[in-house]
């Protein structure tokens, strides 16, 4: 049997950290009956490890192979642009105000519909910036319309 190379050596320390990871989130949320946890703590845990396996399970799909190399070489952007990146910044800033925006109106006693509303509208629009920035970042302007095509059209 061969030794393992470096590179298989960190995607074997990822894998299992991702795992711990899950079955720590899995495990202190459903078996920590005696911790002051509320159920929407416990759903919020159980979320984040939902997010968490859906990131494993996204960088095991892209991997490097042959096949997604080629593919990737025809619909892969052949310089990146500096405005996709600041748009991308852009966008990722206007989610986290949005994020802000909304927990403070919800955390207010005052009837704030109006400040969730806006919080969960810059969130939104800011999400979408920054898809649309990071796909313009990696892939050509073609590949960016096409996606956002499919993705505007099934939604």
């Amino acid at each position: 049997m061969r030794p393992l190379t470096p590179r298989a050596t960190v995607w074997l320390v990822l894998r299992s950290v991702w795992t711990l990871v899950i079955l720590v989130l899995l495990g202190s949320a459903q078996f920590a009956r005696g911790i002051t946890l509320s159920d929407d703590a416990r759903w919020t845990m159980r979320a984040i490890a939902v997010a968490v396996g859906l990131i494993w399970v996204v960088a095991e799909l892209l991997k490097s192979t042959l096949e997604r190399l080629v593919g990737f070489r025809y619909l892969h952007r052949g310089r990146q642009s500096r405005g996709a990146s600041i748009g991308l910044a852009a966008g990722l800033a206007l989610v986290a105000i949005g994020f802000a925006v909304f927990a403070l109106a919800h955390q207010a006693r005052v009837n704030s519909r109006a400040l969730e509303t806006a919080g969960v509208s810059t969130i939104l629009a800011g999400g979408l910036v920054a898809v649309v920035s990071f796909l313009l970042r990696v892939f050509s302007v073609f590949t960016t319309v096409s996606t956002m095509g499919v993705v505007l059209g099934v939604a």
